[in-house]
């Protein structure tokens, strides 16, 4: 779909989640390299605030795959690289702050050259939100 297409086909709702991921990407990448995932993950559930912000939209799940498919097209389209784990803790944290459950996955594999291939996707009530084509290729998710 070209982007002005895409771009007029977006809901309001859509649109934050959208800006909001552009802003969070960059930031998420920076705080990653310097302090490692486990300091960015704990910083970002410490950034909730108030928790309970609605879309607009009643259904969590709803509201889950629009915020997904936000941040698939800021990573997608926006100035800063993001990787799947970047992807994955930006979708967590939306959704956490909208109270939202989901489990954010990471998982290894061997790839064609037998070295060590790790993925990161995220998940609600079994439904990968963001990461799903990778997810489904084999990778076992670590505890």
């Amino acid at each position: 779909m070209p982007l002005l297409a895409t771009m007029r086909s977006m809901s309001s709702q859509e649109w934050r989640a959208l800006f909001r991921s552009l802003l969070l990407l960059p930031v998420v990448d920076i705080s990653l390299r310097l302090r490692g995932y486990s300091a960015t993950r704990s910083w970002l559930q410490g950034r909730l605030g108030k928790q309970g912000e609605r879309l607009g939209i009643s259904d969590d799940d709803q509201v889950a795959l629009t915020v997904a498919r936000a941040v698939d097209k800021a990573a997608r389209r926006g100035p800063w690289p993001a990787s799947c784990l970047r992807q994955a803790l930006v979708l967590e944290h939306l959704l956490q702050k909208r109270g939202i459950a989901t489990d954010l996955r990471i998982g290894v594999r061997r790839d064609e050259r037998e070295k060590m291939a790790a993925h990161a996707w995220v998940e609600r009530n079994g439904i990968v939100l963001i990461g799903g084509d990778e997810a489904a290729t084999g990778h076992l998710p670590l505890p």
